[in-house]
């Protein structure tokens, strides 16, 4: 009996050591389950944090490429708004004046000035023949 009772707490206690290592191989792996699961939360939530990011820096770029390609387009118009009234001040000769107009009007006037010979300060030459083209250029705009 007392081998039997021996025998008896031995296999308690072997059994309760067993449940005893269980306990804590339960409580390792429940821990270790918490930081997996806590570890792949903050994974996760850095995914949608890097996916936000991307999506406001796509956001940014296409907002920063449609103000690009309004100003190219607005240059381009320019351009072309400039080119047509060229164009149309080039083929407008109805209402321009011509050369020959311009210089018949001009011969009298420029006769009329004398040859420079240095009797007379050079400013009040010069005033003389920009006063007579100055009339020139107003009369190729009347015309």
């Amino acid at each position: 009996m007392l081998l039997e009772s021996f025998a008896l707490k031995f296999k308690n206690r072997k059994a309760y050591q067993q449940l005893q290592d269980c306990k804590t191989d339960g409580t390792i792996t429940m821990h270790l389950l918490n930081l997996t699961t806590k570890r792949y939360t903050k994974w996760k939530n850095k995914c949608k944090t890097l996916k936000n990011d991307l999506l406001l820096a796509d956001i940014q770029l296409d907002n920063k490429w449609g103000k690009w390609k309004t100003r190219t387009r607005n240059s381009e118009q320019l351009i072309n708004n400039l080119n047509q009234q060229i164009f149309v001040l080039q083929n407008n000769i109805a209402n321009m004046a011509t050369l020959q107009d311009v210089m018949s009007s001009l011969s009298p006037l420029i006769a009329q000035i004398p040859q420079y010979i240095g009797q007379e300060p050079p400013d009040e030459y010069y005033n003389k023949v920009v006063q007579v083209f100055a009339y020139g250029h107003a009369r190729s705009c009347w015309i």
